[in-house]
């Protein structure tokens, strides 16, 4: 980085220039703050990187602005900003390090740094709808997709469709929210939001879904601060509406995470009957009970985390929900750096069975909550965020063959650029 200073009362009259593998890019002339924006943005995932993409990046980012000096001078506009220049160094990666190779015409592919990737998303030479249409570039690369999971996408999509479904794992997903009929009827909520100016459309499949058309602040409005809906993705609304519950039923949510599905469970039931969440996580379901308590779902009992659920349940429930631990790799545009840390699985697992441990683990987890549901009429409804087979429908095949149990449905919705995100489903019931 090349600077002159001018002064502080006067913006320099000079451009930042990055030089990277022999390439150099300049940005718009700027003040010092920008370079304190660049700064966080490269130290930020820089330091994200070496923790080998564990953590969620938007949890990493939110720490990071709290903790750091820098974070901590950074106003909301510049923290955003850092958001966005991140979220796009994830996405882009692959294709910015190809560009990179390219421009300076080297054969021999050379890993840049993060602060030559964030040069050029910032360049004006960087035309991303060109280089989409630039049929010379590899697809795994023109969507940014490590190849191996690129492939996994064209053997269960074919090629038109995976090359669809990477580009608009690169997009921005939108922002929607399922209504809580506890409270409020969609129509009821949609004058609402008429009324105070808000643009907001109702969700293509999904009947209780909204979808926002302008950025907005969701956690400060009053409508979600009163518990007149929850930030839920339409597939995932899909899923829940794949459970039948009716009021007086009995519901097993078995990996209840954070509790959006029991709450859409509750509304269902309209508070009649029994949800049991269970989850191996505590601070989720912390968070689950607060999010219950602001929606007014009132039959929802929280399971301890050290212990299964009690045994008196078994063969008791009309409904056992599992939404499995998986790749999520459905949910790219939400968390980008998933790619990445499958990535890093993949090499440091030289045969390529990087799904192995998750295959298992959502084996297990079929196993012990199989014996909680009714025989003869108790549902089971098995469910990811993966687009790959291994742990859908291949899962599915598996359970027909070891379980006394039937196929009643499917379901499957990949990411489409303004809609909802990749999630699969399968419906049994347990005939003995």
């Amino acid at each position: 980085v090349s600077t002159q200073s001018t002064g502080e009362k006067k913006m320099p009259k000079v451009k930042v220039k990055y030089i990277t593998s022999g390439v150099v890019h300049s940005l718009k002339p700027n003040l010092k703050k920008q370079e304190q924006i660049n700064q966080f943005t490269i130290s930020t995932i820089q330091n994200y990187e070496n923790t080998s993409f564990k953590l969620p990046i938007s949890t990493f980012l939110r720490d990071q602005r709290r903790l750091t000096q820098i974070g901590k001078r950074l106003d909301m506009k510049q923290k955003q900003q850092v958001y966005n220049n991140t979220f796009e160094l994830l996405r882009w990666k692959l294709l910015i390090d190809y560009y990179i190779n390219k421009s300076a015409g080297l054969k021999n592919q050379v890993l840049p740094s993060w602060q030559g990737r964030l040069a050029v998303l910032n360049s004006e030479s960087f035309n991303l709808p060109k280089l989409f249409s630039d049929y010379k570039i590899p697809n795994h690369i023109r969507c940014s997709l490590p190849k191996m999971q690129y492939d996994l996408l064209v053997n269960e999509h074919g090629t038109e469709k995976a090359l669809e479904i990477g580009l608009a794992c690169n997009t921005q997903a939108p922002t929607t929210i399922r209504v809580n009929t506890l409270k409020i009827t969609k129509d009821e909520l949609l004058r609402k939001f008429h009324v105070s100016k808000i643009a907001a459309r109702s969700t293509s499949v999904a009947p209780l879904g909204v979808t926002f058309t302008q950025p907005i602040a969701v956690r400060l409005m009053s409508e979600f601060l009163d518990g007149y809906f929850e930030m839920q993705d339409e597939g995932s609304q899909l899923i829940a509406e794949m459970v039948a519950c009716e009021p007086g039923d009995q519901v097993l949510d078995y990996c209840a995470g954070a509790g959006g599905k029991a709450l859409a469970f509750a509304a269902k039931m309209n508070n009649k009957g029994k949800i049991y969440a269970y989850d191996i996580n505590s601070l989720r379901l912390h968070e689950a009970k607060l999010r219950a308590r602001r929606a007014g779902a009132k039959n929802i009992s929280y399971l301890k985390v050290e212990s299964p659920p009690p045994l008196e349940l078994k063969n008791k429930m009309d409904w056992v929900v599992l939404d499995v631990p998986c790749s999520g790799s459905g949910t790219l545009r939400r968390a980008p750096e998933i790619k990445w840390r499958i990535e890093h699985s993949q090499k440091s697992d030289p045969a390529g069975q990087f799904l192995t441990n998750l295959i298992k683990e959502q084996r297990e987890i079929f196993r012990k909550a199989f014996e909680y549901a009714a025989p003869k009429k108790g549902q089971i409804v098995y469910a990811t965020c993966s687009l790959f087979k291994h742990e859908n429908q291949n899962q599915v095949n598996y359970f027909l063959k070891n379980y006394d149990i039937e196929l009643e449905s499917t379901l499957q919705s990949v990411p489409i650029k303004g809609g909802m995100d990749g999630f699969f489903a399968a419906r049994f019931r347990r005939k003995s």
